[in-house]
């Protein structure tokens, strides 16, 4: 059985597909919802205790992508503000450290993370990162494991970068969708840029799954906690939001904050926590 990061984990589960259930006004639903629940957190590690349970709440609501259309508010809203981003970044010469701490800052959007509160994007977008482990990018081929739609238009400015830097990119890219994360289809949509490839990764669990080669990009808590929950132990540059208590207990900095950290850092920081 897979593990998860900490039993607190299990309690943000409940939470998030309750939610997802009011959301949709099908708290009718709920008693279905939590006996399934209860059935796959005794049964399943974290990834695939989310990824199954969100696929469940997907039936209930006879809805292949149930957020579709919050999806593309997201991404319209942000539109401005990565043009902003851009000029900024192109300004720079597409500095790589730059283009990494708006992308960073870009991970504050989220439905379903209990005890997190989003600010406006516009509000954080120029947040620095309380932790920056980067120094340099030490492949000629990137893989970029994405997360949700409203930072993507952020992340397509990290990635212009990376091309404009000589560097062949790789975005990994839920097929199905899951929660506001991006797929595959989105993404296409998305992207016309040349020295970038979009790769599909199968269903809606994490990308970070799928890649082990390659100057590595992490986006987001989900591929983070994968990367953790699945010891994968690769070189990779994790890119996130501090969104949960757990998170901001374990590397002692606040909720909220935008870190970039190496994941062999990660793994120390949560090798030593205490029981959470």
């Amino acid at each position: 059985m897979s593990m998860w990061v900490s039993d607190y984990c299990k309690l943000c589960l409940i939470m998030s597909r309750c939610k997802d259930l009011i959301t949709f006004s099908r708290a009718d639903l709920l008693p279905n919802l939590l006996r399934y629940l209860a059935d796959a957190i005794s049964r399943y590690g974290g990834v695939e205790a989310f990824t199954l349970t969100y696929d469940y709440v997907k039936s209930l609501l006879n809805s292949r992508d149930p957020y579709k259309h919050v999806k593309e508010e997201l991404s319209r809203k942000t539109l401005k503000i990565a043009e902003e981003v851009e000029g900024i970044v192109s300004r720079s010469n597409w500095d790589l450290n730059i283009a990494l701490e708006f992308s960073a800052a870009a991970n504050s959007i989220d439905t379903s993370v209990l005890g997190y509160e989003p600010k406006e994007l516009s509000e954080v977008i120029f947040d620095k990162p309380v932790i920056n482990e980067f120094r340099e990018v030490d492949s000629d081929e990137v893989f970029i494991a994405l997360d949700n739609a409203g930072e993507f238009e952020v992340d397509l400015v990290l990635v212009k970068a990376l091309v404009k830097n000589g560097f062949k990119v790789n975005l990994l890219v839920r097929e199905e969708s899951y929660e506001i994360d991006v797929t595959y289809d989105e993404v296409l949509e998305g992207i016309n840029l040349s020295g970038v490839e979009v790769i599909k990764t199968p269903k809606n669990l994490p990308p970070i799954l799928y890649v082990s080669s390659g100057f590595v990009i992490s986006k987001g808590i989900a591929n983070a906690e994968a990367y953790l929950e699945r010891g994968l132990n690769f070189k990779v540059l994790h890119l996130f939001r501090v969104k949960c208590d757990i998170i901001s207990e374990v590397l002692r900095i606040p909720k909220n904050s935008s870190i970039i950290v190496e994941g062999r850092s990660l793994i120390k920081y949560f090798k030593n926590k205490p029981k959470l």
